[in-house]
């Protein structure tokens, strides 16, 4: 009986404490997130080089090992913010890319110019003080995952492709 009544003790403990967690974890969230994710569009509306790296790892077949720097434009519209990036790789190719960042009360969507349009690759919700990703991104046959660091006057944007013939890194670098 003892056991049973220190069994049960410790459970009503533990949801009392679990329950704690939870209501501090969604006012964090409530609190500081559209703070902290107004402030990161303040800063990142002030964009304007890029620092670019592309790697490939063990077992790829693309040869994506690239890196290279360039500028960033960057246009507001409402709650968006479109990049035009211009980057002088390595191996003095220009290579050009269009993305905007949505910014909504408790995430930062992210998508690319893909196709004739754009396309949402990620949402990254703010948690614990930093940003986690939703879910991975499918382009058939490959799977995307992005993390996103916010560091000072810049933010970083790193990008893992792992698929049949790929197995890369991206890492996007955009500075103030």
């Amino acid at each position: 009986m003892h056991k049973e009544y220190l069994f049960s003790l410790f459970c009503i403990l533990f949801l009392v404490y679990c329950s704690k967690c939870i209501k501090e974890m969604f006012e964090i969230m409530d609190g500081n997130s559209m703070d902290r994710i107004i402030d990161i569009y303040e800063m990142m509306r002030n964009v304007r080089r890029i620092s670019f790296k592309a790697k490939s790892l063990e077992g790829s077949s693309t040869g994506w090992n690239y890196a290279g720097r360039g500028n960033v434009v960057v246009r507001e519209e409402g709650d968006r913010l479109y990049f035009i990036e211009e980057i002088i790789l390595d191996n003095d190719i220009r290579y050009s890319d269009r993305k905007f960042w949505e910014f909504k009360e408790n995430y930062i969507g992210f998508y690319r110019f893909r196709n004739g349009d754009y396309e949402k690759i990620f949402e990254f919700l703010f948690c614990g003080g930093e940003f986690m990703m939703k879910k991975e991104y499918l382009c058939s046959p490959d799977l995307y995952y992005g993390e996103m660091k916010i560091l000072d006057n810049r933010m970083c944007l790193m990008i893992r492709v792992k698929g049949e013939k790929k197995n890369e890194v991206l890492e996007y670098t955009y500075l103030t």
